[in-house]
Order: C-alpha cells, then sequence, then structure tokens
C-alpha cells in the first residue's frame, strides 16, 4: 500500500452520513492507481536481483536458501523504508512451489494452472466479432509456457 502525501489526500475525500473522511494510502479505486503502484514498486525493487512484481504481487527467489534470505532482506528493507506495507498473512516464504499469476513456478519451470487451462478448455464458441477479442489474450498467456502454440486470428474468425 502506498501512502498518500497531505495534499493528495484532499482528492481522495468521501462523505458519509457519519463524517468526512479522506485516504492515507492510495486505494486501488483511483483510476491511476495501479499504474502508479507499479512504477512505484518496480523502481524501488530495481536492482534487487531475482525479484518481480505484479501490482501488489511480488515474487522473490534465490539460487539457494541464503540468496533467498538475502533476497527476502533486501526487499523488506526497501519497503519499509518507503513506508510501504505488507500482509504477512498473504505471504509465503521458503517454498519449492508457488502459485503466482495464473501459473505454478519451480525451479524446473513454469507450469500454466489447471483452473487457467480448464477456463481457456471451458470458454464457449465465440457468437459475435467481439467475443474473439480474447483470442490473442489466449494465445499470449500459452505462448509463454508453450513456444510453438500458434493461433491464426482469420482461422478463427
Amino acid at each position: 500500500e502506498l501512502p498518500l502525501d497531505d495534499e493528495s489526500k484532499k482528492y481522495t475525500g468521501i462523505s458519509t452520513h457519519v463524517g468526512f473522511f479522506r485516504y492515507n494510502r492510495l486505494p486501488f479505486g483511483v483510476a491511476s492507481a495501479p499504474a502508479l503502484f507499479q512504477a512505484t514498486v518496480d523502481k524501488i525493487l530495481q536492482g534487487i536481483p531475482k525479484t518481480a512484481c505484479y501490482l501488489d504481487d511480488i515474487i522473490i527467489t534465490g539460487s539457494n536458501d541464503a540468496e533467498h534470505m538475502a533476497n527476502l532482506d533486501k526487499v523488506f528493507s526497501k519497503l519499509s523504508e518507503c513506508n510501504i506495507t505488507t500482509h504477512v498473512s498473504k505471504c509465503q516464504f521458503m517454498k519449492e512451489r508457488v502459485k503466482f499469476l495464473g501459473h505454478e513456478i519451480d525451479k524446473n519451470g513454469i507450469y500454466p494452472l489447471d483452473s487457467s487451462l480448464d477456463a481457456i478448455k471451458n470458454l464457449p464458441a465465440p457468437k459475435k466479432r467481439q467475443a474473439i477479442e480474447i483470442f490473442p489474450w489466449i494465445n499470449n498467456f500459452l505462448f509463454k509456457i508453450y513456444p510453438d502454440v500458434t493461433w491464426k486470428m482469420s482461422d478463427i474468425i
């Protein structure tokens, strides 16, 4: 969660029957919040090896336990320096295998979650041209894992 400075807080006020309230931290409901958060965390984590971030999901790895612990320490120190809070209850530490952004990741590679593949398999056949817009997303999702997967949009349309 990103703290707001006093000048920014005045733009996040809400009025209710019990009074006027302002956010102290940037709510994701603000249109630009996800992009601001991503850019901020990317900058904070810059230079820390074996880390990746997508919005409020951060993955931290290491070649061995000592490197993993050192990278964890660097990330939490940087987040603390920048007054960014984390929820330890949502964290997993020292795992051999983790779920991250619809994938399962371990030391051998990245694999799509069965639930992600099931969602793709169970998509209804498109009835309207607009429904085809999801296929480039599916192609990108699968291509990262299966480089020989190719979809020709002209064949689908």
